[in-house]
């Protein structure tokens, strides 16, 4: 794991951030990489336990779930809306 790789992923959380500050939309491949950089600090930051999960990668377990049916059921929404304007 290289320093700019992590500080390319909180870069990208940053930047979602201030777009949800600003009651900006968050959708599309921001929302893609927004999840691949929370994961991947879920995942890295932190020592292991026994189990092999970090604590944050545990603590955030059930809003990184809610997070992506949320953001499959938005696609899925907005899939259709574009398909029916076709």
């Amino acid at each position: 794991m290289s320093r700019a790789a992590v500080a390319s992923h909180l870069e990208s959380i940053y930047q979602t951030r201030n777009r949800i500050t600003h009651h900006e939309p968050v959708y599309g491949r921001r929302l893609a990489q927004t999840e691949t950089a929370i994961e991947f600090v879920a995942r890295h930051l932190g020592g292991r336990g026994q189990d092999g999960a970090t604590p944050l990668e545990k603590l955030l377990q059930l809003e990184m779930v809610e997070l992506q049916n949320r953001a499959g059921e938005m696609r899925r929404r907005l899939d259709a809306l574009l398909a029916g304007a076709g």
